[in-house]
């Protein structure tokens, strides 16, 4: 009786190596491209998050200014004294790459589009000057990284002491 060895030809082998190189191709791109919209994600909800807590920052303490204080508001830029009486402000820097939300001194925001403070008079024009100042539009608008997407935050500041004294 003769014994047979069973064994795969050279044919087979390169076959089977073949369909698994191809078939790992395709596991490697789904993986490639999984983390890369994790990152973009990931990226976009840090952007989202960090313009959150500068406007709610902004409203907050701009919503707390003494009945007495009076801010004064340009396109890009409010200057107030906040409520421990420290002069201070919201603005907009841009150096050669970047504009960043700032208040005072501390970053808020990196990789901004724009700041945008519109005042308006108690009829909701533009107003003419600092003390018909009853509310602020507020308009911030944010990058999200490696991307040429942005969201805009937009909100309405009415001034605590002039919420409702001759507001139409």
């Amino acid at each position: 009786m003769e014994l047979r060895k069973r064994a795969f030809t050279l044919v087979e082998l390169i076959l089977t190596i073949s369909v698994m190189g191809i078939i790992a191709l395709a596991v490697g791109q789904l993986l490639v491209v999984g983390l890369g919209t994790y990152i973009s994600v990931r990226s976009r909800s840090g952007a989202i998050q960090q313009a959150r807590i500068a406007m709610d920052r902004m409203l907050d303490e701009l919503q707390r200014l003494p009945a007495t204080t009076m801010p004064t508001v340009s396109d890009t830029r409010i200057d107030f004294i906040d409520a421990q009486g420290i002069a201070t402000n919201f603005k907009q820097i841009t150096d050669a790459t970047d504009i960043n939300i700032v208040r005072g001194e501390d970053l808020l925001v990196n990789q901004a589009g724009y700041l945008d403070f519109d005042p308006l008079d108690r009829f909701g024009a533009p107003a003419a000057d600092t003390a018909a100042v009853r509310r602020i539009n507020i308009e911030l608008n944010v990058l999200f990284p490696w991307s040429s997407n942005t969201i805009t935050f937009r909100s309405e500041l009415f001034r605590r002491a002039f919420m409702y004294q001759g507001f139409q």
